[in-house]
């Protein structure tokens, strides 16, 4: 009997991980796109102002100072956020390799081994099935020995 509990705590503790694996790629899955996107947004937006700088530095015009303060917001955004998007890609492979895990059954008769199921009456002697009798339920009423109804041997009791 220990060995089915054994069975159905290991079937409650798949279950529990499989569905905090399903969790997590959810979630990982849907803050994934949103913050590609915005690093891949922030990764041009400091490339474009990169190069404005550096061509307005060139120029000797005075207004790469303007898009220097554009880059330093944009580049650290861009860092933080893609930061952020590569642990989420962690977690998305991790959440992928936790639905991996090994299938546990449920814990069912079909599942069980012949010594785990208990079968009933399986120890009480056949011929102790022609002593069981059988009264109508009439109440406050004796039913007459000669109106007992036995079971012979070689036919069921249904």
């Amino acid at each position: 009997m220990n060995q089915v509990r054994d069975r159905e705590k290991k079937r409650r503790q798949y279950l529990r991980r499989l569905g905090e694996a399903y969790i997590s790629a959810a979630i990982a899955g849907a803050l994934f796109v949103p913050t590609l996107l915005i690093t891949i947004a922030s990764v041009i937006a400091t490339i474009s102002c990169a190069v404005l700088f550096v061509f307005h530095l060139c120029m000797r015009d005075g207004s790469a100072d303007y898009w220097l303060s554009f880059l330093m917001p944009f580049g650290g955004s861009a860092f933080v956020v893609g930061l952020f998007t590569c642990a989420l890609w962690s977690a998305l492979k991790y959440a992928k390799r936790e639905v991996s895990i090994p299938y546990v059954p449920p814990v069912t008769a079909s599942t069980l081994p012949a010594e785990d199921i208990l079968v009933r009456g399986a120890d009480e002697p056949p011929t102790a099935h022609g002593e069981v009798l059988v009264r109508a339920a009439r109440h406050g009423q004796e039913t007459p020995k000669e109106e007992l109804l036995r079971v012979r041997p070689g036919e069921s009791r249904d």
